[in-house]
């Protein structure tokens, strides 16, 4: 699931970059555009477990599981967010 989110999060981010781009209001090159994919990414993948933690206080439910769980969730989102962003580039 995470990965999927990574991937589908990464195509989004890269394509709005490359409209911006394209209008003439950013211009970056190739490895900049993936490092910054990927750091949004990322920082979509942190807020995400954010909400999965304050679900899990705020319901009582077991949403988020343990820190295993977690860390697995954020590698699996910033990989899959990592792969798509250089395929895109190529």
């Amino acid at each position: 699931m995470h990965f999927l989110g990574g991937i589908s999060v990464s195509i989004t981010y890269f394509l709005i970059l490359k409209y911006l781009q394209k209008e003439n209001y950013l211009k970056i090159n190739s490895l900049m555009r993936i490092i910054f994919v990927i750091a949004l990414v990322s920082l979509t993948a942190v807020f995400w477990e954010f909400l999965e933690f304050s679900a899990t206080y705020i319901t009582g439910l077991n949403l988020q599981g343990n820190l295993n769980d977690t860390m697995q969730d954020l590698f699996f989102g910033i990989f899959g967010g990592l792969l798509a962003a250089i395929v895109l580039e190529n």
